[in-house]
């Protein structure tokens, strides 16, 4: 059954119909140009103008606009693609939003402390709380070129902790063994 309230105008024999005002499917008080109660399903694209909203919740939403989308939860930016600039941006609202990458068996294998400005890598990868450093490490760590100290002291902790202030004494090359 079709109801029709307001002008109602046949735009071409084939059946297209051409409604000014709003209309409702399964709602008889639409508010919008068009308002769906229900599921919507569609074999073709789906084309938006700028935003995508979650209803009732205006700070929600997909933003897109010529090359960048941007996905938005809060008011916050957590996922930023912008090809014009070659970027994509994690947390790009400077919020206090960490980010952690799951392994495929639960455990978070990347996290980055947005607080603290600092990362974590390893299986329960948080970095140390309270620590100054930029990076922690749970587990071993590999290299297949050089690692650079540019400036502050070397610190190993094994058993007790050992401090090298001054590098260029060892030469090329040194081992620490105990």
């Amino acid at each position: 059954q079709l109801k029709v309230l307001g002008d109602t105008t046949m735009a071409d024999p084939a059946g297209a119909v051409y409604i000014t005002g709003s209309v409702g499917i399964g709602n008889l008080t639409p508010t919008e140009a068009l308002n769906v109660s229900g599921s919507i399903s569609a074999s073709g694209d789906i084309y938006a103008g700028e935003y995508i909203y979650h209803s009732g919740d205006e700070d929600t939403h997909l933003l897109f606009q010529n090359n960048l989308v941007n996905l938005v939860a809060g008011g916050k930016s957590a996922i930023k693609l912008e090809t014009s600039t070659g970027k994509i941006r994690i947390n790009n609202t400077n919020e206090d939003l960490d980010l952690e990458v799951m392994g495929d068996n639960g455990e978070v294998i990347l996290m980055t402390d947005a607080s603290g400005n600092s990362i974590g890598i390893g299986q329960g990868a948080a970095p140390v709380t309270g620590s100054t450093a930029a990076l922690t490490v749970s587990g071993s760590i590999s290299a297949s070129g050089d690692i650079t100290l540019a400036g502050g002291n070397l610190n190993f902790l094994i058993g007790e902790q050992y401090t090298l202030n001054n590098l260029s004494s060892l030469g090329h090359g040194f081992n620490i063994s105990t």
